[in-house]
């Protein structure tokens, strides 16, 4: 090994010299000394010697004049030399995670130095003369033993960025003067305060803060005008600060700048609580408990939750009983069809009562399988109260307690406390509710301060005066407008933070910002979304249809159900397709593009069993025919996991002649619909108790392709749950006599081979060779072919060459085109421009303008296009004969304008009717007008006759495939 390794490092010389390479590699080599050959190299300027044995540092590569890059780093150098006089061109040098406790004071004259990184040494101070290194402006000094701000460090000119740690407890007030500063890290330290003399870095970019013992941040922070990162995590700060920084960096500094003036802030006193349990155990019975509304008299034992019931409850503050906090409490019904969909309402911020029936037991009431899917949803980050209910039945002799210990970790974890109530009797419902108040401390809107306009509009958005269950986000921003509030993120943070992540409402805008439909509904009632969806999840004729809804049945199903005595929810005519799209978003429901926007799949509803397929297993391809193999290991079992994964990969759905999808509970077969690759997949689940197993083939002319989208699909798939994990495995790609075999590789093992350029992979089920980069071949980070490639690349750039719909209609507001003679009338004229849909020619949105001399050089070219103003598509339309003759003098009119603009005005190139920079120059005139296509709903789509479009929100609804995406944090 040794001698292969000196032969190595000698052939990477050897290679270097003959390339006259300025740039030389010797990381993890095992070098412990320079290599003679070395020297022989003198025009390398960047040198790599991390990750090697030396134990001393190697001074001879001052010897080498053209260096200006020197990384060292890893290595076990305890100390530096004190003469650096043959370096004093070196720009660069990186001693990160070495054995250094001090450095020397000759170090300092390297006066050209740039960059320095000692990140994870044993420094804790700096040299007096450090500030000679006037040119240094990278400084990374995180992870030493700094207990403060280094006094020796005055570069207050040269500084760009500078990282510092990891046991300081105050910043100076001094480090305003660093006034060229653009980031600043000092995480993982000890700081409980920040001096507001950071503000004044005008020219910070990033400020990272996480991991110290901070209660709040500076109100002047929100004002800094660079800004662009703020990492406040893992600090002692208001739990609405902290779960703002989720949500971008502009809510977060809207809601610091939202507290600057301290006489206008109040304590927000308000949380998310979520009752979950098997049906019949008594959650609703607890509810009314604690609320103090149940009647005993009442026969509540045989009553049920059908969906989900919504509300607020009020338990005195733990910390001080004079006080309360409101409680937005999400009461689930247990039935086993709601489980899937009650998750999508799940939230890591919010507190559980998992509530089960001693009397039933902890296995028949399946607390286990409880605490799984709220752990595989919330990362394990939830905290989760044991309720055993009818405490007192029959003497009260059934055993509350679960045995924890049973139970995995990261299960029993979550558990922050047991109790025992009966809800009839009342016994320890006082002890309940206080441990509620209890642990909702540290929740977002748990003693965190909350300006207060910005209370008064929330407030507002849900006053009980409007009945609607949704509002408009725009009549959101016009209300926040009337109070004062302009800022559009502050708008964002109050419906993102203080609506959303509370469970006061629903708002989806906050993770859907570029699908204009989701941005612009803000729920009032969230039970009114909620059983919406759960009336198409239990929907027996789509069942019957196998999972096919046909939008002629949504009357039935939100109309005329006649259970509105049960509690269900009626729905008006106007808003099913509002709530459609809501449902396309959580992948409940996907339009079925073949269908004209009539039908919708419903993932969760598709057969039990798999239909008739058409499809030839692996064994029995032709040997020229390709194959990828994969399994695919994911735990816990997650319920709904493969109705999420039907509607990720809905691109890719093949439906039969009957109508009907081959797809099923447990199974998907797709095809490439397209024909680029004449792709196949099959996909087949197992289940354990404890978790499941995907078995993927995909075979076809480039089967890599088809198994990268499954690959991509499944890692989008479970953000969703970001408490779940998955082991992956691709299977030998050889044959014993004429079957494949059943051998199988670590995904991670053959990732590890490639980084090593290991050259065979040995299948202990066959004994045959492969190399690695076959098995890994259409995965992660994998390469394609170059035919592969180019022609992804083509089909993923479309949409790059058409910037803007090619068919716009501009016409005078009032009047004709004959009636404009000069550029004066014309750059006079109160002009009308007309967004219609390229496919079916229907009006989306239309806007005036005068025609200001500015935009005279984006209507110059209008004379040479005719009547449709850059009509890089006819639009399929039959205009009426008004609009036909005012189009009429259009060409006439511009020509006697001449092409010649006043006040020097340069006229815009026009090429052809459908060149990219004619579309670039209407996407450039439609930004100066303030008319964007998108903010109507309108994007570029393939219709079915293959062909892509500008359409409408709706006929872009009906033929846009569902993207393979969930968001992550749906349910903060």
């Amino acid at each position: 090994m040794l001698f292969k390794k000196a032969r190595s490092i000698s052939e990477i010389i050897r290679k270097a010299k003959s390339e006259s390479s300025n740039e030389l590699n010797l990381s993890q080599m095992g070098l412990s000394k320079l290599p003679s050959e070395l020297f022989e190299l003198p025009e390398i300027s960047f040198l790599n010697l991390s990750n090697n044995q030396f134990k001393e540092f190697p001074s001879e590569v001052f010897a080498m004049e053209s260096l200006r890059g020197l990384e060292i780093s890893y290595n076990p150098i305890k100390a530096l030399p004190n003469d650096w006089k043959g370096a004093q061109n070196i720009l660069l040098l990186n001693f990160t995670e070495m054995e250094l406790e001090e450095i020397p004071d000759g170090f300092c004259e390297l006066k050209s130095l740039e960059s320095l990184y000692l990140g994870y040494n044993r420094l804790s101070r700096l040299p007096e003369n450090f500030n000679n290194l006037k040119n240094l402006r990278h400084l990374f000094l995180h992870n030493n033993e700094f207990r403060y701000f280094p006094s020796q460090l005055k570069l207050y000119e040269s500084l760009d960025t500078l990282t510092l740690g990891s046991k300081v407890t105050s910043l100076p007030k001094r480090i305003s003067r660093f006034v060229n500063l653009k980031r600043l890290c000092v995480v993982e330290n000890e700081l409980a305060s920040i001096p507001k003399e950071v503000a004044k870095l005008d020219r910070l970019e990033s400020l990272e803060l996480s991991g110290n013992k901070l209660q709040s941040i500076p109100a002047e922070v929100g004002f800094m005008p660079e800004l662009t990162a703020l990492r406040i995590n893992r600090n002692d700060l208001p739990a609405s600060l902290l779960s703002a920084e989720n949500d971008g960096v502009g809510v977060l500094l809207s809601q610091i700048r939202s507290l600057i003036d301290e006489n206008n802030i109040s304590t927000l006193s308000e949380a998310k609580l979520m009752i979950t349990g098997e049906g019949k155990v008594g959650k609703s019975c607890l509810r009314m408990a604690l609320d103090g509304t149940i009647d005993p008299a009442r026969d509540l034992l045989n009553s049920t939750t059908w969906g989900v019931d919504c509300g607020t409850l009020s338990l005195p503050d733990a910390d001080d009983p004079n006080k309360a906090i409101e409680f937005n409490y999400w009461d689930f019904g247990g039935q086993k069809v709601y489980r899937i969909t009650h998750q999508f309402f799940y939230s890591d911020q919010g507190l559980y009562l998992l509530v089960w029936d001693p009397r039933l037991g902890e296995d028949q009431c399946l607390i286990a399988d409880w605490l799984r899917r709220i752990g595989a949803r919330t990362g394990g980050e939830a905290k989760v109260i044991l309720v055993a209910t009818h405490a007192d039945v029959e003497g009260g002799n059934y055993s509350p307690h679960v045995d924890l210990d049973r139970y995995d970790s990261s299960l029993s974890s979550m558990v922050v406390e047991q109790i025992s109530v009966d809800s009839f009797t009342t016994k320890n419902i006082d002890v309940l509710k206080h441990a509620i108040a209890k642990h909702a401390q540290g929740m977002p809107g748990v003693k965190s301060p909350i300006n207060n306009t910005w209370d008064k509009a929330r407030k507002a958005a849900l006053s009980p005066t409007d009945a609607s269950p949704w509002m408009s986000y725009k009549q959101f921003g016009v209300l926040c407008s009337e109070l004062g509030i302009d800022d559009p993120e502050a708008v964002r943070s109050i419906a993102a933070t203080f609506l959303h992540r509370l469970g006061r409402g629903v708002w989806y805008g906050i993770d859907w910002e570029n699908d204009a439909f989701l941005h612009d509904t803000i729920v009032r009632d969230p039970s009114w979304l909620a059983m919406a969806f759960m009336e198409i999840v239990q929907h027996e004729r789509t069942k019957i249809a196998g999972g096919i809804l046909d939008h002629n049945h949504l009357t039935e199903a939100w109309i005329h159900h006649g259970r509105e005595d049960d509690g269900w929810k009626v729905y008006e005519l106007d808003d099913h397709p509002r709530l459609m799209r809501m449902m396309r978003a959580q992948g409940v429901a996907l339009p079925i593009r073949s269908s004209g926007g009539e039908k919708s799949l419903i993932p969760q509803l598709v057969p039990l069993e798999p239909p008739s397929l058409p499809w030839i297993d692996a064994n029995d391809l032709e040997p020229d025919q390709r194959n990828l193999r994969m399994e695919v290991k994911v735990a816990p079992a997650l319920d709904g996991f493969m109705s999420h994964l039907i509607a990720a990969l809905e691109p890719y759905h093949m439906y039969q002649e009957d109508g009907r999808g081959t797809f099923w509970q447990k199974g998907i077969f797709l095809r490439d619909a397209e024909g680029r690759f004449r792709n196949e997949a099959l996909i087949e689940l197992s289940s354990e108790i404890n978790y499941f197993q995907l078995n993927i083939v995909a075979v076809g002319e480039e089967p890599g392709f088809l198994l990268q989208q499954i690959d991509a699909s499944i890692a989008e798939c479970l953000k969703f749950w970001p408490g779940a994990t998955r082991e992956d495995k691709v299977l030998c790609p050889q044959r014993v006599g004429n079957r494949l075999c059943s051998g199988s590789f670590k995904l991670s093992s053959v990732e590890r081979w490639l980084l090593r350029d290991q050259e065979n992979a040995i299948c202990h089920e066959c004994d045959q060779v492969s190399r690695p980069s076959d098995l890994i071949f259409g995965l992660r980070d994998r390469k394609r072919s170059e035919e592969t490639a180019d022609r992804l690349l083509e089909y993923l750039a479309y949409k790059e060459r058409r910037p803007a719909p090619g068919s716009i209609i501009l016409l005078p507001a009032k009047g004709r085109w004959k009636n404009i003679t000069t550029w004066e009338v014309l750059g006079k004229t109160r002009m009308k421009v007309q967004l219609r849909s390229e496919l079916s020619g229907v009006l989306v949105a239309e806007k005036e303008f005068t025609s200001s001399l500015g935009l005279l050089r984006y209507l110059a070219p209008a004379a040479k296009l005719g009547s449709l103003f850059f009509a890089a598509a006819p639009l399929p339309l039959d205009l009426s004969p008004g609009f036909e003759e005012s189009f009429g003098g259009l060409s006439d009119s511009l020509d006697k304008l001449g092409e010649q603009l006043p006040n020097g005005e340069r006229a815009q190139t026009v090429e052809s009717a459908s060149s990219i920079q004619n579309l670039a120059l209407v996407a450039d005139f439609l930004k100066q007008i303030g008319l964007s296509p998108r903010s109507y709903g309108m994007d570029l789509e393939r219709a079915p006759d293959g062909k892509w479009y500008w359409m409408s929100a709706n006929e872009v609804e009906q033929y846009r495939p569902t993207q393979a995406s969930l968001p992550q944090n749906t349910a903060r």
